[in-house]
C-alpha cells in the first residue's frame, strides 16, 4: 500500500526557503537601518581655535633636540633605540644614598620615561628637519658691525 503524498514534505522546503530568505535579508536590513556616520570635527574653544586641553607628557628617552652625534639622521635603528633605553634605565635606577647626600626624594615627581618614541625618531622636534629649535638670532649680518671706541 502506497502512502499518499504528504504535505509534510513541502512545509519543510517552505521553512528552508523562508529561513534562507530571512538570513539573506537580515544583514541588508540592518545596514539600511544604520545612520550615516558624521565626519569627525575636533572640539573648538569659545573663540574658534582647536581645543588642545588635556594631559601631555614628554616621558620618553628621546631628547627634545637632536644630539650632535645624530646630525642628519632623522630615525634611529633598533639597536640605537635599545642602547638609549638601556642607558636610561641604568641612569635613573634607585641607588643607595651616598654619605652627605640629602636623598632622592624629589625624584618621585620626575617622569623621565624608559622608552623611545614609537617612530624611533632621534628628536622630538621634527620641523625644522635638523631636529633643533631655531634661535631668535638665526640671521647673519651681511656687513660687520663697526666697533666704536669711546674716549
Amino acid at each position: 500500500m502506497s502512502l499518499p503524498r504528504s504535505k509534510s514534505v513541502f512545509p519543510s522546503c517552505r521553512r528552508r526557503r523562508l529561513l534562507l530568505t530571512a538570513v539573506l535579508l537580515l544583514p541588508s536590513a540592518t545596514l539600511i537601518a544604520q545612520a550615516p556616520t558624521k565626519a569627525y570635527a575636533p572640539p573648538k574653544t569659545a573663540w574658534g581655535d582647536p581645543d588642545l586641553q588635556g594631559i601631555f607628557t614628554n616621558a620618553t628617552v628621546t631628547p627634545l633636540e637632536r644630539p650632535t652625534e645624530f646630525d642628519g639622521k632623522e630615525f634611529l635603528t633598533d639597536k640605537e633605540v635599545a642602547e638609549w633605553e638601556a642607558l636610561a634605565a641604568k641612569s635613573y635606577a634607585d641607588e643607595p644614598q651616598k654619605e652627605g647626600e640629602t636623598g632622592t626624594y624629589n625624584a618621585f615627581w620626575d617622569d623621565h620615561g624608559t622608552k623611545a618614541v614609537s617612530m624611533r625618531r632621534s628628536s622630538l622636534i621634527i620641523d625644522p628637519p635638523d631636529g633643533r629649535i631655531e634661535t631668535l638670532m638665526t640671521f647673519r649680518l651681511e656687513t660687520p658691525v663697526p666697533i666704536v671706541e669711546r674716549g
